[in-house]
């Protein structure tokens, strides 16, 4: 047999040659890739590795501060020379209103015409003698048109709240306020004994007197007494001013007048003690006020009552109306019968008053001539 060894040298030979080749095949596949020079800018930086250039920023103006927008408002206006008894008042009352109307209240003594669209939604302003003088008062209405402006009492400027749309009254009752002064006066006198102290013979004061006769003579027709002094009552005396009044006193007393209507601005401590030391009862316009020393049974006893107009209440009547922008002007201000002596006004003469009054207020009776 021939020798194998040969054979198997031939074998490993063979083994040895193929895994070289493998080796080289191997080492020929890196990826070419790798070999190729990376692109560069002209300056020599390569791609990928020069910092980048931030984009150029435009400069912009500074945004102007916004105004906060405003609250809803009411506007109280109370003028330096509002009745200072008034301004507590109508300070709380308004403050209620406008809290339930979701507002905020504003207490000033004028509106400024160069607000840019306030956020005003009412504004209640109290009149005064000297308020058309003020120049916001002629102006605000056409200034601000979505807001409503209410003025509480007279005023002789009164073209301008007529010719705005937007302008709304309530007006005083002074007519009416007489008329029921004169109502009490009748059910509480004795054979209708009946008087009134009126300032003045101007258009208005005329129009409250004869408002005070009629308001008598609705109850008691022609008021004529039984016994003398015989008398065509009711009777008035006219007085000049609060100084000047005891000429007008002693011109009742002759005429045997036994209850006394006082004009609210006739109305003086030193007038109420002369006419109750004549034994005189007495109705008024605004409450009676005495000074300690002067407060005495007989004196206190004979002040009947009080016949007050409310402007507050009607305002608050009114105010459901006024912010539902109701078309409606004017509203007159409420009575009130206040400070009643129940020995001189019983409670059944007082039911008698008060249908009365509810009348006057809703126009069923007219006060005037």
């Amino acid at each position: 047999m021939p020798p194998v060894r040969p054979i198997l040298r031939g074998h490993r030979a063979h083994l040895i040659l193929g895994a070289l080749i493998l080796l080289i095949n191997l080492t020929s596949c890196k990826s070419p890739i790798s070999s190729i020079s990376p692109t560069r800018f002209p300056d020599g930086t390569p791609v990928g590795t020069q910092a980048a250039v931030p984009a150029a920023i435009t400069p912009t103006e500074a945004a102007a501060p916004t105004k906060p927008p405003q609250p809803p408002a009411a506007v109280l206006v109370l003028p330096g020379s509002t009745d200072p008894a008034l301004v507590a008042e109508l300070r709380a009352v308004v403050s209620e209103l406008a809290a339930s109307s979701g507002l905020e209240l504003m207490v000033v003594e004028s509106v400024s015409l160069t607000e840019e669209n306030p956020a005003w939604q009412v504004v209640v302003a109290a009149s005064t003698p000297d308020i058309g003088s003020h120049p916001w008062y002629s102006a605000a209405a056409q200034a601000y048109p979505q807001t409503r402006f209410v003025l509480l009492g007279s005023n002789p400027d009164l073209d301008t709240v007529q010719a705005a749309d937007n302008w709304s009254m309530i007006t005083p009752a002074d007519e009416s306020q007489a008329f029921l002064a004169g109502y009490i006066a009748a059910l509480s006198s004795h054979e209708w004994r009946v008087g009134m102290l009126s300032r003045g013979d101007s258009p208005e004061a005329i129009a409250r007197r004869e408002a005070f006769l009629n308001g008598v003579r609705y109850l008691c027709g022609v008021c004529n007494p039984k016994y003398p002094p015989y008398v065509k009552y009711p009777v008035y005396a006219e007085v000049a001013s609060t100084t000047e009044w005891m000429s007008g006193v002693e011109a009742l007393a002759q005429q045997g007048v036994n209850v006394v209507y006082i004009e609210p601005s006739l109305q003086t401590e030193e007038l109420l003690a002369v006419l109750f030391g004549k034994g005189m009862n007495l109705i008024g316009g605004v409450s009676p006020v005495f000074s300690a020393d002067e407060v005495t049974p007989e004196t206190s006893g004979r002040w009947i009552a009080t016949v007050r107009q409310d402007p507050l209440e009607t305002l608050q009547v009114a105010w459901g109306e006024i912010m539902a922008g109701s078309e409606k002007k004017s509203w007159q201000a409420a009575l009130a019968v206040e400070d009643r002596n129940p020995d001189l006004l019983s409670s059944a003469r007082l039911r008698l008053v008060e249908e009365t009054r509810q009348a006057l207020e809703e126009g069923w009776i007219f006060p005037g001539p």
